[in-house]
């Protein structure tokens, strides 16, 4: 974390603004990650998908120093996509938060929003969800502290009135652990860089962050040398009892320049995670592996279930397997050693006895990405889903729309897009029970430079994520969705 001997003493060129009231803005997603320098790009996407204008305040919240300040505020007319730019590399008049002072984002609305916030650094590209649930309890399976030129983050934002407690702890595969605390003022974001932790030791870790009063917290990784860049959240609640992972599709290819390390490489997360990362390693550690950490004091019992996607045939059979994880234990294990083929789209289910977190690393074309499960199942899902990369000219990218159904009946969803051009496109799909379908934007888009918000609906309760795949240089990222309507753990579903 950078000090305060780095921060200027005048907030040179930027317009200060005092945080609104927000009287009526009742509806409050966060981002606990931000940071900008000179070499940094972060854009926040905000979409209005309902049907009624939205109300919104976007407001960030600074590690030390002035602690609060209004970004941006104003209304959001119904199917409305908007970006706003927080700090373009290269252009410092771009900026508008505090230089070189890590910050958390606060977006209050009247009206339910989706929101995303984009983070370039380190040659790498990371796009996260802005996320609603905060918690106590938030457990990551994927943490590392990796060689001198990684750098980890585990922070977080106290979105309460008051100071509060936070405690860090963890254990890598050979049962080492540590204990981090700290306490932290009212609306402030903190957390650790676990590079410079002595006590921290180096590998992959499980982590448990826990607090006194709720908060969101989030993952931060970054390889330089690799151009990797990764932002996830945890599984809140202490883990889940089930999550899935929806399209596992990878190809382990060895002939691929550009190589993934197992250690540089949780990449995009969705659901309860989210964020994005790829990059180059080294081709002796590349292979795709599911990761599962037990925080508690006794074993869990582990049923991993995989599914066909697409009606992609022909289907592929692949055995269930019971993975026995020891309590405050890791398991590493390869998606080939659980009978998982290369190159075919299939979606995983775990159920648990024990609540357990669980990430998914794999490698496609080259890239690293990885996954955290989605634990959640809900009636609407709204995606901030930008197709257009405003840095770039207005380049398409490619985006998809993942669904499963996780009941035991058949279920009719309908997925909804909703351009920045004022188009409205929308599909019906019918899902038997654990089915998984998927939708391309791009069939909807063409070649038109537009954004656009997407919306899932469903009769019964559904998991949905988007993922955005970039075929010219094989990068990408998969993002959580906003959860409403009715809510319930997945596995109360399943």
């Amino acid at each position: 974390m950078p000090t305060t001997d780095d921060v200027p003493t005048l907030l040179e060129t930027l317009e200060r603004r005092l945080v609104l009231s927000g009287e009526g803005l009742d509806c409050t997603i966060y981002s606990p990650e931000g940071f900008a320098h000179d070499g940094v790009t972060e854009i926040v996407t905000i979409s209005n998908l309902g049907e009624e204008a939205a109300s919104f305040e976007l407001d960030a919240h600074y590690e030390f120093g002035e602690r609060d300040q209004m970004i941006a505020s104003g209304t959001l007319s119904p199917g409305e996509v908007r970006e706003i730019v927080l700090a373009i590399a290269g252009d410092p008049g771009s900026m508008v938060v505090r230089r070189v002072t890590p910050f958390s984002l606060e977006l209050r609305s009247d009206e339910l929003l989706a929101a995303t916030l984009r983070h370039d650094d380190f040659g790498g590209m990371s796009v996260r969800a802005f996320q609603a649930e905060i918690s106590t309890d938030w457990v990551f399976a994927n943490v590392a502290k990796g060689p001198d030129e990684g750098r980890d983050f585990v922070v977080f934002f106290n979105p309460n009135d008051e100071a509060i407690e936070v405690t860090l702890t963890g254990v890598d595969g050979d049962g080492n652990t540590f204990e981090l605390v700290q306490t932290v003022e009212a609306r402030r974001r903190a957390g650790w860089s676990l590079r410079h932790e002595s006590e921290v030791p180096q590998g992959l870790l499980g982590s448990t962050l826990k607090a006194d009063q709720p908060v969101i917290a989030s993952r931060s990784h970054y390889m330089p040398k690799f151009s990797i860049a990764i932002g996830q959240a945890g599984i809140p609640d202490g883990g889940a009892l089930a999550g899935t992972f929806l399209n596992l599709k990878f190809d382990d290819d060895l002939s691929n320049d550009k190589k993934g390390d197992d250690n540089n490489g949780i990449g995009n997360g969705n659901g309860n995670g989210n964020g994005n990362g790829n990059g180059k390693g080294q081709d002796n550690f590349l292979a795709s592996f599911l990761m599962l950490y037990n925080p508690g004091d006794q074993d869990a019992q582990v049923l991993v279930t995989f599914i066909n996607q697409d009606d992609d045939p022909p289907p592929v059979m692949v055995e269930p397997t019971t993975i026995i994880v020891e309590a405050g234990a890791m398991s590493k294990t390869t998606f080939a050693s659980l009978g998982l083929p290369l190159d075919r789209e299939m979606s995983m289910i775990f159920e648990s006895d024990l609540r357990i977190a669980a990430t998914a690393e794999i490698k496609r074309k080259g890239q690293t990405f990885g996954l955290t499960a989605e634990t959640r199942a809900a009636t609407n899902w709204q995606f901030a889903g930008p197709a257009v990369d405003v840095i770039e000219d207005g380049t398409l990218r490619t985006e998809d729309v993942f669904l499963m159904n996780p009941t035991g009946d058949a279920i009719s969803v309908k997925v909804r897009f909703t351009f920045s051009n004022g188009e409205v496109v929308e599909q019906t799909l019918v899902l038997d029970s654990l089915e998984v379908k998927s939708i391309d934007a791009e069939i909807f888009v063409g070649n038109e430079d537009v954004t656009f918000g997407v919306t899932v609906i469903s009769d019964a309760f559904s998991v949905a994520m988007l993922e955005h795949f970039e075929t010219l240089d094989d990068n990408g990222f998969a993002v959580a969705g906003i959860a409403s309507g009715e809510i319930e753990p997945l596995h109360a579903v399943l």
